[in-house]
């Protein structure tokens, strides 16, 4: 079993090209073989009363959880208004990988020294594609980029500071995505061991991240691993703010804004063209964003709350967008695609389980020693960020590894509730 889990959580790094098979409606890889075998897996459990699917109802992890299961019905019924068949198809067999992947991490993975060989697999692939970035940065050779798209202007053989990392990845946002994980991972394995030399390791490799997210050129996950640092410092200081000196903060804060607004107005300089109603028109990228967002808005009220139907978010905004978005068509908000595409129930049941896992990390901290203390700060802190890092990838349904990484953070919950729920019941 471990050795499927290991392969399961470190294939979904080789992307959607390596090794892969084509079909007319989509790739087939070594990741999503895997996660597809869970299904009649787990389903042969259930049919045999095994203990490994037993459900704790007290179990916060299992609310996550839940959401998922119901996501999932639910974008299998929105076949019935769905206006693009193959649009949900191909929506729900993406949605299934990934739910697969949470089931299987959730269900298999019980004891904290399987979580930790599963953590470190993952590490291992996050470095190698660490320093595939690096070596692209450094030699502008790009082995699964498209160039004609990534260098549309010719730029990276003789301005080398014009250079993104890619990767596997189709854009350097979904990289540095993955980056701000890689960061939380380093954090986590930090804390995990006490040798010197692998603690130095795990520093300079965040350090090549952190560079890395720079030179994606991607100003949200700078700022988010900005959050991210500061989050992880106030948790692991247990700061208390009096209310003056939270005034100041959010003083500071405003005051940082308002300069980074004077230098570079950015999206607050081009309100005028929000008036701007032909699709046609060119606007500039952020401008496009919100256009985006508003027309999801639109199109969760005129399905009445049900959404547009899985994987038809695209087609929605190709057929019916009455703003101009530069004739891009993902969304480029997770948020918002759950809500446009499977409408607001299920937008609701997954912002719930999100947040109380949120909670629970904060809870179960309290029943801790300091080393679990720190490495669940860490995943609080990342969970945190993800709010916002999420809003950056162009379409997250194809990010494959976040559904990964979640499943172990759900696991790791589970885990550690199994562990504080017995000591409540022994108390």
């Amino acid at each position: 079993m471990i050795i499927y889990l290991l392969a399961l959580v470190t294939s979904v790094f080789l992307g959607s090209e390596f090794l892969a098979i084509s079909t007319p409606v989509f790739q087939i890889t070594i990741y999503r073989i895997l996660a597809i075998v869970v299904i009649p897996s787990l389903l042969f459990l259930v049919w045999q009363n095994n203990r490994a699917v037993a459900i704790d109802r007290r179990k916060y992890s299992l609310v996550f959880v839940g959401s998922l299961a119901f996501w999932w019905l639910w974008g299998f019924a929105s076949v019935l208004w769905s206006i693009d068949t193959v649009g949900w198809l191909r929506g729900m067999f993406l949605l299934t990988l990934g739910v697969s992947s949470v089931f299987a991490l959730f269900f298999a993975v019980r004891r904290m020294a399987v979580w930790d060989i599963l953590l470190k697999g993952i590490w291992l692939m996050m470095t190698l594609l660490a320093l595939l970035g690096g070596f692209e940065v450094l030699t502008n050779h790009y082995f699964f980029a498209d160039m004609s798209v990534l260098d549309k202007y010719g730029t990276f053989a003789s301005d080398p500071s014009t250079r993104v990392p890619v990767t596997v990845f189709s854009n350097q946002n979904d990289y540095a995505t993955m980056l701000l994980a890689y960061v939380a991972t380093n954090v986590v394995l930090f804390i995990k061991t006490s040798n010197v030399l692998k603690r130095l390791f795990f520093v300079a490799m965040t350090v090549i991240a952190t560079l890395l997210i720079y030179q994606t050129h991607s100003r949200l996950s700078l700022l988010v691993l900005i959050l991210f640092v500061g989050l992880f410092s106030a948790f692991h200081f247990r700061l208390h703010l009096t209310k003056a000196q939270l005034g100041l903060a959010v003083a500071g804060i405003g005051g940082l804004a308002i300069l980074l607004v004077m230098f570079k107005p950015g999206p607050l300089g081009k309100l005028d063209q929000l008036l701007l109603t032909n699709p046609n028109q060119d606007i500039s990228g952020d401008i496009a964003r919100i256009n985006m967002g508003r027309i999801a808005l639109n199109f969760v009220g005129e399905t009445f709350g049900l959404g547009v139907g899985a994987g038809n978010t695209q087609t929605w905004m190709e057929l019916f967008s009455q703003l101009p978005i530069n004739h891009v068509y993902n969304l480029h908000n997770w948020w918002l695609e759950i809500l446009a595409g499977y409408g607001v129930f299920v937008f609701i049941a997954y912002v719930a389980g999100y947040l109380l896992s949120i909670y629970r990390l904060f809870q179960i901290r309290r029943h801790l020693n300091q080393r679990e203390y720190h490495i669940t700060n860490a995943l609080l802190a990342f969970m945190i960020i993800y709010i916002f890092a999420s809003i950056t990838s162009a379409n997250n349904m194809l990010i494959e590894w976040h559904w990964v990484f979640f499943g172990m953070i759900i696991s790791y919950i589970s885990i550690m509730e199994d562990r504080f729920l017995k000591e409540e019941l022994e108390a």
